[in-house]
């Protein structure tokens, strides 16, 4: 295993050492924790991607200037 793995973990309320477990086993731990982090930048990305979509609507807002009607 290329990446370093946690002593233990915690599934269902069960600490489960994870050298005790098969090469599967720390593989499908390793997965789990890449796709933890996946999600994290998922989440950061949303953030950063609405935050982007409410400054671009508050410009385009600014941007329009009312008519003025000619009486």
């Amino acid at each position: 295993m290329n990446k370093e793995l946690p002593k233990n973990i915690t599934i269902d309320n069960t600490e489960i050492d994870v050298e005790d477990l098969s090469p599967d086993g720390q593989a499908m731990v390793a997965r789990v924790i890449e796709l933890r982090q996946q999600l994290t930048q998922a989440n950061i990305q949303r953030i950063e991607l609405e935050t982007l979509i409410g400054s671009w609507a508050k410009n385009i807002k600014e941007s329009i200037k009312p008519i003025e009607e000619n009486d």
